[in-house]
């Protein structure tokens, strides 16, 4: 039974997936082994510094002491991601793209139109062909968007 163009679309963006972590997807390959192999490293590093402390003349005390605090260390452990469908990474990067951009100048600094004597446009200037409009953010200040 053929697909038409909606069910193909539907189904990509339920069973297609995107890199969660936001490398490239071709990079795991690399950088799996890579982040196993640190985790083991430093846990390594640790158990052989908390050893050398207890290294020279036999102190049964001592040797107890080190053994314990290299059992009860958490060992750091590497963890996979799994990727992400999608239909959920598109949500997501279309929800990034109505967060408002923050204000290119200080608040407390005069703009460049402002120091030279120009005249205020209160909110309806255009710059670079582009109209600024304000928003007020949940804070209560106001911010400027293009």
């Amino acid at each position: 039974m053929r697909k038409t163009p909606q069910e193909k679309k539907r189904l990509s963006y339920a069973k297609d997936c995107r890199n969660e972590y936001g490398e490239n997807d071709k990079a795991s390959r690399k950088n799996i082994p890579r982040a196993r192999a640190r985790a083991h490293r430093a846990n390594r590093h640790f158990d052989a510094q908390s050893l050398a402390r207890a290294a020279g003349p036999v102190d049964v005390a001592w040797a107890d002491h080190a053994e314990q605090e290299v059992r009860a260390h958490r060992r750091k452990v590497f963890r996979k991601r799994r990727d992400i469908p999608l239909g959920e990474h598109v949500v997501w990067k279309l929800g990034r793209r109505n967060v408002p951009k923050p204000p290119r100048h200080a608040a407390d600094s005069p703009s460049r139109s402002e120091a030279a004597g120009a005249p205020d446009m209160s909110g309806m200037s255009v710059a670079h062909g582009k109209q600024i409009v304000r928003r007020h953010d949940p804070r209560g200040a106001a911010q400027e968007v293009w």
